[in-house]
């Protein structure tokens, strides 16, 4: 447990033990969202952009919660960084740094768009450092990708069969990215002609996706919360984007979260005067 002063008042955080880190880190975190991986690109791994900005940052460890693995992991391999150069707190441990670097969100709300806009260089950091493809693969033929929620507990299309069934016969293939490694996701999605879903971190698969690419999205609208995320980031890459809205379907009551349906015939009018 350690205690320290802040704005004159005493705060006390508890702790199993403390440890100190001497030299320069940086602060990357995931800690709240470890195994959501939308949310790492946006909120967490897209300040790594400060690296690409700042060459004297570019040996400093990095620090994360210690859980970090999988597709997470994945994405500091990619820009280099070794087990070496990861720092990783566990939970319940105070750590202090002698020089800690802490960048901040790129990202700002557009009250004009009503949307949460990350900055475009955000957005095309992303995509090179991950190895997103700039153009649909040639050498296979194109996919149309219908992305499942069925094994979350949250935002859940509930007649998500009856969805896919419609679609189906169109040439749509159920995907689940979260059983993906971050290669086999870049690979589906530099094979993509049609990303569908409802709205959620399985939908991120769109940023690793062509311009050629069309996305769409199922949500609800609702009126105290009807912020964008998708849109606009697609909007940056090029690729065609449609929110079809659904109506609420659950009984812990109406927010951003509910599980919800869309109506079949409204997917399908979409996919047949897009001309997909």
């Amino acid at each position: 447990m350690s205690t320290f002063l802040a704005n004159d008042r005493q705060i006390v955080v508890p702790g199993d033990e403390e440890v100190t880190y001497g030299g320069p880190h940086l602060l990357v975190g995931n800690f709240g969202s470890i195994h959501n991986f939308g949310h790492w690109l946006l909120n967490y791994f897209s300040r790594m952009i400060l690296v690409r900005e700042r060459k004297d940052l570019t040996s400093i460890p990095v620090v994360v919660a210690d859980d970090l693995s999988g597709t997470r992991l994945e994405c500091l391999t990619r820009l280099g960084y070794g087990e070496d150069q990861i720092v990783r707190v566990p939970a319940g441990q105070i750590a202090w740094f002698e020089n800690l670097w802490v960048p901040s969100l790129p990202y700002f709300v557009s009250p004009k768009a009503d949307a949460l806009v990350w900055t475009p260089e955000v957005i095309h950091f992303l995509r090179s450092a991950l190895g997103a493809s700039s153009k649909r693969r040639d050498d296979k033929p194109p996919r149309r990708l219908f992305i499942t929620r069925r094994h979350t507990k949250w935002r859940r299309l509930n007649n998500e069969d009856e969805v896919f069934a419609a679609v189906q016969p169109l040439g749509f293939e159920r995907i689940d990215p979260g059983e993906l490694s971050l290669d086999e996701q870049i690979n589906l999605a530099s094979e993509a002609e049609i990303i569908m879903g409802p709205m959620g971190a399985g939908m991120n698969l769109h940023y690793f996706a062509p311009k050629e690419t069309k996305v769409i999205e199922m949500k609800l609208k609702l009126p105290d919360n009807d912020m964008e995320i998708n849109r606009p980031i697609a909007a940056e890459i090029g690729q065609q984007y449609h929110g079809i809205f659904g109506v609420p379907d659950d009984p812990r009551g109406v927010h951003l979260d509910s599980d919800f349906v869309v109506s079949p015939d409204m997917l399908l009018s979409l996919l047949g005067s897009s001309g997909p």
